[in-house]
C-alpha cells in the first residue's frame, strides 16, 4: 500500500492524474500492459457511482 501512495504522489508531483473510468480505460490498459503494475494497482471494471475526478474531467452527464 505504501508502495502505491509513494508512486501516486509521484504522478501528482508529476502534475499527472490518472482518471480510470470507462473513456480512459482502453488509453490506460494500453499503458500498464507495457508496465509491471497490475500487481500494484487494484483495477475495477465499471465506473464509480460518482466521482470527483470524473467531475474534473466533465464525464458526468
Amino acid at each position: 500500500m505504501e508502495t502505491t501512495l509513494l508512486w501516486r504522489l509521484q504522478q501528482i508531483r508529476q502534475g499527472e492524474v490518472e482518471i480510470r473510468c470507462t473513456p480512459t480505460l482502453a488509453v490506460l490498459e494500453s499503458h500498464y500492459a507495457q508496465e509491471d503494475l497490475l500487481s500494484l494497482l487494484e483495477m475495477k471494471m465499471e465506473d464509480a457511482h460518482f466521482d470527483d475526478y470524473r467531475t474534473l474531467i466533465s464525464l458526468i452527464k
